[in-house]
């Protein structure tokens, strides 16, 4: 199996694949309530909407660096982390329908990429588009787990 289709096979089972672990973004998020999602089960834990849109912002500005379109995205800026009120005026629906969309996007890029464009530098960091693309993989199941928790805390309320 080539990079590339590894890399889009790993997507595409985070999102709704059969996992060894049993879980998905998919089964995760489909039938969690707009009310649940945006509840935080306490202060310092996000709650499920801001982490599926933090997952947003960041698919995003990697895919359109990587397709040399301007993204100033820095962790912990006003767009890395939005708070659930901005969000429940968004919408839980159009928050999720964002996360599909976003996940596509990366796919259809992923699609395109050849060993040279793999292994070109990204942007002016010491990594690789790999490296970023692997990196979002690892960044989605990193926040895959914290949902899964948000929802466990959520029901023991």
């Amino acid at each position: 199996m080539s990079v590339n289709n590894d890399i889009i096979k790993q997507l595409n089972d985070l999102v709704n694949g059969p996992l060894w672990l049993d879980e998905n973004f998919k089964k995760k998020i489909t039938g969690l309530s707009e009310s649940d999602a945006m509840r935080r089960p306490i202060a310092e834990i996000h709650s499920v909407a801001e982490l599926i849109s933090h997952l947003n912002v960041w698919i995003n500005a990697c895919v359109d660096r990587m397709s040399g379109i301007p993204n100033d995205l820095k962790d912990n800026d006003l767009n890395d982390w939005k708070n659930n009120e901005l969000l429940s005026d968004f919408g839980w629906d159009n928050l999720k329908n964002e996360f599909f969309s976003a996940h596509n996007r990366l796919v259809e890029l992923t699609k395109t990429c050849d060993e040279e464009f793999l292994n070109k530098g990204y942007q002016s960091s010491e990594f690789t588009n790999k490296d970023i693309l692997f990196g979002l993989i690892h960044h989605d199941a990193y926040h895959l787990g914290q949902i899964g928790i948000t929802i466990k805390l959520l029901k023991l309320k």
